[in-house]
C-alpha cells in the first residue's frame, strides 16, 4: 500500500534518492542528507516517523499534493552554495525577524 507523505517530504526523499550517496535503508544518514540538501522539514519528518519512512521505502509512496516530480528533478533545483553549504530557510526567516524587531526598537 502506498504512503502518502507531506509533499515536501517526499520531494526530500528524491533528492536524497538523486544523490546517490547514502544507503536509503539507513534512516540517520538519510536525515543527514535532507538537511545537507536544504530539506529541513523532511529531515524533521524521518526523524519523528522513523516507522513510517521505513514503510514508504518498503511499499512506496507519494506526496499529499499529488505526483512528486522526479529524484533527479528535485536534485536539480537543490539550491547548493558553492561552499557545499545549503541555504536554510529557517535560519534566513530568523535573522529577518531579528531585522525588523531591531527596526521597531528603533521607532
Amino acid at each position: 500500500m502506498t504512503v502518502i507523505l507531506p509533499q515536501n517530504v517526499a520531494e526530500g526523499i528524491n533528492a536524497v534518492k538523486a544523490r546517490n550517496s547514502c544507503n536509503m535503508n539507513d534512516s540517520t544518514t538519510v536525515v543527514l542528507e535532507c538537511e545537507e540538501l536544504g530539506f529541513f522539514e523532511a529531515a524533521h519528518w524521518i526523524r519523528n516517523n522513523v516507522g513510517r519512512y521505513n514503510d514508504c521505502r518498503a511499499s512506496g509512496y507519494m506526496g499529499d499534493g499529488g505526483p512528486v516530480p522526479t529524484a533527479e528533478d528535485v536534485a536539480e533545483d537543490v539550491p547548493i552554495q558553492e561552499s557545499g553549504e545549503v541555504d536554510d530557510p529557517v535560519e534566513e526567516e530568523e535573522e529577518e525577524e531579528e531585522e525588523e524587531d531591531e527596526e521597531d526598537e528603533e521607532e
